[in-house]
Parts: structure tokens; sequence; C-alpha cells
């Protein structure tokens, strides 16, 4: 849909997997997906990433790609304006970068709630509000135990090579991955 998708999750819940999905699934899937860590990502660095990431690729009147913003709680307040004016404008504003305009997938994840930056004043509310316009919550396995064999069992056939015989865990193993917290 174009919408900026926010995944929530504890660590562990598979986030990125999640954003890669929406990626290759979605509308962008024929352009690149940018992977940023928000931890101790500066400004300059982001321009850096994306002025590197842009060589070659200037000469389109567009450019489009998924940017995807790993623990976007930790963005600092000049990177939250970037976005602002990329989410509103299509543009980064920043010397050398103002000509480009950037059909951008939004996707961002946090492990805390987003919502205790925005009180605690680390994180602007408009900025919030548009990126949680659509949420998917990622529950952690101890709240999905039915599914771990499941997962296990389609785990376990991804590995194995072309015509060798499926494995499978015993009931007890799977028993004991359930009673794991």
């Amino acid at each position: 849909s174009g919408l900026p998708v926010f995944l929530q999750g504890e660590e562990g819940t598979g986030k990125g997997e999640v954003a890669k999905a929406l990626h290759f699934l979605g509308p962008w899937k024929d352009s690149p997906m940018l992977r940023l860590s928000s931890r101790r990502l500066t400004p300059p660095k982001f321009i850096e990433k994306l002025s590197l990431w842009l060589e070659g690729r200037r000469s389109a009147p567009r450019v489009s790609l998924t940017l995807y913003w790993e623990e976007v709680e930790s963005l600092e307040e000049e990177l939250q304006a970037i976005l602002v004016d990329l989410l509103a404008d299509q543009r980064v504003h920043w010397p050398g970068l103002e000509e480009v305009v950037f059909d951008a997938q939004i996707l961002s994840s946090s492990s805390a709630p987003l919502a205790e930056a925005v009180t605690a004043k680390r994180f602007r509310e408009g900025l919030f509000r548009t990126l949680e316009t659509l949420t998917l919550y990622l529950p952690p396995m101890r709240e999905r135990k039915a599914e771990i064999s499941r997962l296990v069992g389609e785990i376990l056939r991804e590995r194995i090579p072309a015509g060798e015989d499926p494995q499978r865990f015993s009931l007890e193993a799977l028993q004991a991955l359930q009673a794991y917290d």
C-alpha cells in the first residue's frame, strides 16, 4: 500500500525477517532495501550510507527503495527531522541530496514501546503517529508455544538436502522446547 509499517516486538521475534518479507512481497520488491540500525546512527553517517548507495543511481528522476529503520526509538532528533521531511515531501534536505526524489517504503521497528519515548520527549509525536499508521505486533515464542512444532518442522524441511528423508524432533525434544520460556 505504501503506508509506513511499524514492527513492534521483543528482540528475537523476527522483526528483520518480517521487514524483508514485506519488502519482497510488496510493490518495492524490485528496488533495493537499505537496512539502518538507529543506534549510534548520526545524520552524517546516514547521509554517507545513502550517498554511497545512490552512486550510479542518480540519473533516474526518482529513486525507489525500502528504508528499514531498526530500533527507531533510538533515532536522534536531527535524524527524526530528516525522516519527517522524507515522509512529507520525498526529499532529504541535505547538501548534495536536495534534488533527489525518493519513492521510499518506510519500515521501522522497535523492541521498546515507542509511545514511552514520545512521553519522555525523546521522539516526535507526529513522527510516531505517522510511523504507527500500520503496526504489526510480533509476540515472542513464549506466547505462541502452539506454533513451535510447526516451525520446527518447517525449519527441518528447509535444511534437508534434496532426496533425503525428512528428520523429526522427538516428542520429548518438542516438549522441552515448549516448556522453555
